[in-house]
């Protein structure tokens, strides 16, 4: 794939994911019975779509990156297990430099 037709395929999607948001937030706001006022400029229409869905798609790469992150530590605990428990010997000889 080339480097436009990735940035193509990127751009589409956000801009399909931030779409798909905002009917979202309109629903809730029509299932809560929220006053939105009707004639606000389009630069406070991008805002209220835009900072809850930055907001959620923050959190999720959080999500994304502190799973990696466990992920990661758990393997090398699981490395460094006798019998299912991690020793202090083994903590030690992990901070020591092999010559």
């Amino acid at each position: 794939m080339s480097g436009w037709a990735s940035i193509t395929v990127v751009a589409f999607s956000v801009g399909g994911a931030i779409g798909a948001f905002a009917v979202l937030q309109d629903t809730m706001d029509v299932v809560w019975g929220v006053k939105v006022p009707t004639k606000q400029k389009l630069i406070n229409r991008i805002r209220q779509t835009l900072g809850p869905f930055v907001l959620v798609s923050s959190l999720g790469l959080i999500v994304i990156a502190w799973t990696g992150i466990a992920t990661t530590l758990f393997a090398a605990i699981r490395l460094y297990l006798i019998n299912g428990t991690l020793t202090l010997a083994q903590v030690r000889r992990f901070g020591r430099t092999q010559i």
